[in-house]
């Protein structure tokens, strides 16, 4: 007996994707305050995780996305800004943390509540990252601190 072999065309190939309008405003979106400390953590871990490369350009990405988050786009027009993949996918999480926040905050679901923390250790980390003096121990440090401001938990 012959086998019989099925033979696929293209179309046999195809399937349905959803593609999103670009030029618009998703609305009426309900999203648990927990999804705040998630985004904050995941962002951490981004950073930490990155590239050597990409963590020297943290300080000047972060310029960036001030810059971004001040510019009125309908009245001052595009500024200009481009980012790569590393940049982009850390400006996603920047600015969903950052509007969550926001709006956290004027719906009255946030406290501000103090912590203390070491500022001369933060300015020494942060002058490490600038220097390209990358310790080993980087992580934990950046983590130790994290956790002392709520940043991770």
């Amino acid at each position: 007996m012959a086998e019989e072999k099925k033979i696929q065309s293209k179309s046999d190939d195809k399937r349905t994707v959803w593609q999103y309008d670009q030029t618009k405003l998703i609305e009426n979106l309900k999203v648990h305050t927990s999804y705040i400390d998630a985004l904050q953590r995941i962002t951490s871990k981004f950073i930490l995780r990155s590239s050597e490369e990409d963590q020297l350009r943290l300080p000047e990405t972060i310029i960036q996305f001030n810059k971004l988050t001040v510019h009125n786009i309908e009245k001052d027009g595009d500024p200009g800004i481009r980012f790569d993949e590393w940049q982009s996918d850390l400006y996603v999480l920047f600015s969903l943390t950052q509007l969550m926040k926001y709006e956290a905050q004027q719906q009255g679901l946030a406290t501000e509540v103090e912590v203390e923390y070491d500022d001369a250790e933060i300015q020494n980390l942060a002058q490490q990252v600038a220097q390209g003096k990358i310790d080993p121990d980087l992580q934990k440090k950046v983590e130790d601190i994290a956790d002392k401001l709520k940043i991770v938990r």
